[in-house]
Formats: C-alpha cells, structure tokens, sequence
C-alpha cells in the first residue's frame, strides 16, 4: 500500500504537493531571471530598448503631442503621426531582442546553476553613474583565465572590491564563459 506525501519520493506525493513543489521552482526561476535582468547589463539593456521604443510609440496617441528640449536650448515636438517610426522600430526590434534576452538568461542561468565552480579573484571593478564592469582571474585545468562581466550598479555588485576572491561558474566544455555566482545567482537557489 501506497503512503501520500513520503519526502524524497515524487510518486508517492498528492497532486497538490506537487503542483505547489512546481509552483515553488517556478518562483524560483522567476527570482532568477529578475536578478539577472536587474545585475547584467546586456540583458537589462535587450530587455528595456524594446519597451521605450514602444512607449515613445504609443505615449503621444494616448496623452497628445510632447514638446521636449533637444541639445543648445532648441526644442522638438513628438507627435502622433512622428511616433510611427517608434512603434515601427518597437515591432521590428522586440522579437529580435527578445530572442537574445532570453537566450542570454538561458545561457548565463545554465553556467550559473550547472556549471563547475572555481575560485577566483576580482581583479578590477569600474563604474560610471550606474553602469560598469568586473574583471577577475580564475584557473581551469592549470590554465588561467580573465574574463569581464558588464554590470549595472547594485547592493551585490556595490559590495565587491579588488581582491575579493569570488566563486566562479564557468561552462565546462568553454572555460571562457563564466560568471560570479553571488551576482547571479538568487539567494533562493
């Protein structure tokens, strides 16, 4: 006779622990992806062009004409019918960005929880307003390595300094791909 809710056995579990034991991985993932948009700079940036362009696009059909200053005191004006090149430009480049916004959480989510850990160093750490880099060394099968992340300025990424020594996850099979685990990964995981 079966036993319901036996840990370690998915079998034996009702449908309600597993949907909620789904549902939990799920917000996990979630966390994840967030993090990851909000830390690397690439994917923040795949994620947030579309989106402006589209609100460029549809913010002068909904709220009239926007008058705006343009560099040496000249003004211009973002009408309806200008605001057709945005919304053009937002169709056009939303699925593309998309397409690599999530392929690039995909791949850094992939080394960030699959991949082998080393130690490493932080080598240089750089900001300008609220965008950077981190540049730190690590080894893989006696061979060192150097590799860059490009950032956006956090409570996380505040807290790292030259020196550190970090955990690194890097692909097995590309030792060049990697990424700092503390960064990246959520603090659920």
């Amino acid at each position: 006779m079966r036993k319901r809710g036996v840990k370690g056995t998915e079998s034996f579990q009702s449908p309600m622990l597993r949907l909620a034991c789904f549902i939990r991985q799920k917000e996990l993932s979630m966390n994840q992806n967030i993090k990851i948009t909000l830390t690397d700079a690439l994917s923040f940036l795949l994620f947030i062009i579309p989106l402006v362009l589209a609100a460029m696009g549809l913010l002068p059909l909904v709220i009239g004409d926007i008058e705006f200053s343009r560099s040496f005191g000249r003004t211009g004006t973002l009408t309806a019918d200008s605001s057709n090149s945005f919304l053009l430009a937002a169709l056009i480049l939303l699925p593309i960005a998309l397409y690599f916004y999530f392929r690039r959480l995909s791949m850094v989510k992939n080394v960030v929880n699959n991949g082998t850990k080393v130690t490493g160093k932080i080598a240089d750490i750089r900001f300008i307003k609220d965008r950077g880099y981190v540049v730190y060394q690590y080894q893989v099968r006696g061979k060192t390595f150097i590799a860059i992340n490009r950032i956006l300025k956090s409570k996380i990424t505040e807290m790292l300094s030259i020196g550190k020594e970090v955990i690194i996850c890097h692909d097995f099979e590309n030792p060049k791909r990697a990424f700092i685990e503390e960064i990246y990964r959520s603090a659920d995981n």
